[in-house]
């Protein structure tokens, strides 16, 4: 019985060496094997015992006390490891001095408590040194600011233009020319020279006509808060004895009605005293307001009865509104058109000032600018610098 006993205990011992032994041998890794019965669509298993040295969890961290590095898993590592980031983009910091383009004058420092005047002039000399010179750019970028030139004059052409441009370039060698439409425009450098040649042209009796400069244009403005009663010549006199000099007080009609409004236009010379006109608040006896015209429209000339100019700056010959003929209109004997001629496009049923005329220019879009005393102010004070290049100078 002990034998039996005995012997039973050997084969238990065996069989448990036999298992553990057994157990360290890796799993079959042939697919499909009849006898360890592996599945076909199974992965073989890879033993952990043969990676004893890795770390079995993947939840460790990272503490302060221990010195040696855990790696991090590879879930938290990026999937492009051969990627290296680009550092200099990163940590490119602008070293440069923004304030070492100013000058600073060494007569003008102050000395500082525990700095030497030395010390300072050293560092006022650094800063001139490091300061680059203007270039020629800029200077002539300011030049060009401080000169504006004056509106070209606009000579009419005929058949023996030839001859015309002789005779102006004769005069002014210098001028500028370009041709637009039905006339040449005539481009002066100068304010001087622009006056000279309307003087020259005006003495040669050549077709031509001219925009007057903006520091001779004179000041209209509207009087709001009179009377439609209101006689022009009344408010002429009042204005006169207030100091101002005016050149013609009209009072304006509605295009639709035709009728009186109490609304009045006055022309007054562009200087300083009639540029105070816009402070004004009380006028006959009762409080008004005084605003800039706004001009909507399109500029026609009476004499010509062509566009974008007026009357007294037009050196071309007259043409009749009503019957087309060489005269001015007042002179017309007609009293009353029966047959409407238009000047512009040579066709009957409309006269020159109709709205609907093929060659009528349509007024620009955009929004205008109404004068005030700023910018009449201006206009005397600076008359060849326009705002838009006073502000850039300041810049």
């Amino acid at each position: 019985m002990k034998e039996h006993v005995q012997r039973l205990d050997n084969y238990t011992a065996l069989n448990e060496l036999t298992v553990s032994e057994f157990s360290t041998l890796p799993s079959c890794d042939t697919t499909g094997c009849a006898e360890h019965h592996t599945p076909l669509s199974t992965p073989t298993k890879i033993n952990d015992n043969v990676y004893q040295t890795l770390p079995k969890s993947t939840s460790l961290k990272r503490k302060d006390n221990d010195s040696a590095f855990v790696s991090p898993p590879n879930r938290k590592l990026s999937k492009n490891q051969n990627t290296q980031p680009n550092t200099e983009q990163n940590f490119r910091l602008n070293l440069s001095n923004k304030f070492s383009a100013l000058e600073i004058n060494e007569s003008e420092i102050d000395p500082v408590e525990g700095t030497s005047t030395g010390t300072i002039a050293k560092n006022v000399n650094t800063v001139n040194s490091n300061k680059k010179p203007a270039t020629n750019t800029a200077i002539n970028k300011s030049a060009d600011l401080t000169k504006n030139l004056p509106p070209p004059i606009m000579l009419k052409i005929t058949l023996d233009f030839r001859e015309q441009m002789k005779v102006i370039n004769n005069f002014m060698p210098n001028l500028r020319s370009k041709m637009t439409g039905e006339y040449f425009k005539l481009y002066c450098d100068t304010h001087d020279q622009y006056h000279e040649l309307l003087t020259f042209l005006k003495k040669i009796q050549y077709q031509f006509y001219s925009i007057k400069l903006k520091s001779e244009r004179p000041i209209k403005v509207v009087i709001k808060g009179l009377p439609k009663k209101a006689k022009p010549e009344d408010i002429h006199n009042d204005l006169i004895d207030l100091g101002f000099t005016v050149d013609r007080v009209s009072q304006l009609t509605g295009k639709i009605t035709n009728q009186l409004l109490p609304v009045f236009l006055v022309s007054l010379p562009r200087n300083m005293t009639n540029a105070t006109i816009f402070k004004l608040d009380k006028l006959s006896y009762l409080n008004v307001t005084v605003e800039g015209y706004d001009s909507k429209g399109v500029t026609q000339c009476y004499k010509c009865q062509q566009f974008n100019h007026t009357a007294s700056n037009c050196h071309i010959k007259p043409k009749c509104l009503k019957c087309g003929e060489p005269h001015q209109t007042t002179e017309c004997k007609i009293d009353k058109v029966e047959t409407r001629y238009c000047v512009n496009c040579k066709a009957y049923g409309h006269m020159a000032n109709y709205s609907k005329c093929p060659l009528y220019p349509k007024p620009r879009k955009g929004a205008t600018i109404k004068s005030n005393y700023t910018s009449i102010v201006n206009s005397l004070v600076r008359p060849n610098v326009s705002f838009a290049q006073a502000t850039a100078q300041q810049e």
